[in-house]
């Protein structure tokens, strides 16, 4: 049955093409051959070093899950390889010459449990979460840059087959839209590329709840040394509220009072109801 859907640990390689749609509006025609030979690097990669891997297109690019670590390692850096060594100026006319017309795409590569669609044996498409961190550390990356998770580094350096050829540079934890965790990035380079600028953590939507003390320095004068005793338990009743209705939730005590972070307004207007209560 196509419909079959079955559970297992493979390594995901998400790739999109750097400003694809502008890209297209400023080559014209031409594009067409290019975006072919891009589509037939990424396949030669994976035919060569993943002949059974999944591999779906995106319409921007591709992912592909293959079963080891040196297989999706070597796949995404004979990519940004073959990307990095096309003549792309052979495809254009004289006046259109420039590297910003140049094919250059990102690529994220990541580890964990998905769920295969398909055949037992052929199986035609991947889901899940590991898919979609892929993607999102796929979306950090620069132009003909790789980047990878944790899970990817610590298994290339398990395997070794693969890890001594690279370069290797850890850019920290970053929260990624829709991903409950902070996931942490790594650059994977080489002699030829080296690993590239670091990300900057990109910005995200979040509700923000403010609790302030009324006449907080009329409190704190009257109060005296009762005030902090007082100011402790008020951040301690927030913190309570703030984590028993928000998930993921951002906590920082103020001088004055307190103020939390939350993933929609639900869970703030929740948190402001309670801690009303508590306090």
């Amino acid at each position: 049955m196509s419909g079959e859907r079955r559970k297992e640990n493979r390594f995901i390689v998400y790739t999109d093409i750097v400003g694809h749609t502008k890209l297209f509006a400023r080559v014209g025609a031409p594009f067409r051959k290019m975006r072919e030979r891009h589509d037939e690097l990424f396949q030669i990669a994976v035919r060569q070093y993943a002949p059974n891997a999944v591999v779906k297109g995106t319409g921007d690019g591709f992912y592909a899950a293959v079963e080891d670590v040196d297989a999706a390692v070597h796949i995404a850096l004979m990519f940004r390889s073959g990307l990095a060594a096309e003549q792309w100026d052979a495809y254009l006319p004289p006046e259109r010459r420039t590297p910003d017309n140049h094919i250059r795409s990102r690529v994220g590569v990541h580890a964990g449990l998905v769920t295969l669609v398909g055949p037992e044996g052929r199986p035609n498409d991947v889901d899940g979460q590991a898919r979609t961190v892929s993607e999102r550390v796929m979306s950090m990356a620069l132009g003909n840059q790789v980047l990878a998770t944790r899970q990817v580094v610590d298994a290339a350096r398990s395997s070794g087959a693969v890890a001594s050829s690279l370069r290797l540079e850890r850019f920290g934890e970053y929260k990624l839209r829709e991903i409950p965790d902070t996931v942490e990035i790594w650059a994977v380079g080489d002699d030829e590329h080296p690993p590239g600028p670091k990300p900057a953590q990109p910005p995200e939507h979040r509700v923000i709840l403010f609790a302030v003390i009324a006449d907080c320095a009329a409190q704190s004068s009257a109060l005296g040394t009762r005030f902090d005793a007082m100011k402790d338990a008020w951040d301690t009743l927030f913190a309570r509220a703030a984590s028993e209705n928000g998930k993921d939730t951002f906590v920082k005590r103020l001088p004055d009072g307190s103020l939390a972070a939350f993933r929609n307004a639900v869970e703030a207007i929740r948190a402001a109801r309670d801690f009303r209560r508590l306090f």
